[in-house]
């Protein structure tokens, strides 16, 4: 989602802040060393807060996951896809790179 997000829209990993911590569940912790490049603004939460918690009440503006979060699932009335027309954004991509983006 990085690269597209580079690649196809301009919008650079240090355009934004990262959030980091547990996705649908508090805390987290990486299962391999993780270099963050000195340009990258890194926000790590505490371990009783949630990624999708925080999505659901507006504290953060996106998500870019490896699952589906779960007020996506449930349909929170606020949520909805970055891309909305995903398919066809995915289809053409893969037409013009051979790859599929797998994450969401």
């Amino acid at each position: 989602m990085r690269g597209i997000l580079e690649d196809d829209y301009g919008v650079r990993p240090s355009d934004f802040t990262w959030y980091f911590g547990g996705q649908d569940w508090p805390g987290h912790g990486e299962r391999a060393a993780v270099a963050i490049p000195d340009d990258i603004e890194l926000v790590v939460f505490p371990d009783d807060q949630t990624l999708n918690g925080l999505l659901a009440v507006g504290g953060i503006d996106a998500l870019l996951a490896p699952h589906i979060p779960d007020s996506f699932r449930e349909q929170h009335p606020d949520g909805r896809r970055l891309l909305e027309d995903f398919r066809a954004v995915e289809s053409d991509y893969h037409r013009r790179t051979g790859f599929f983006p797998i994450m969401y």
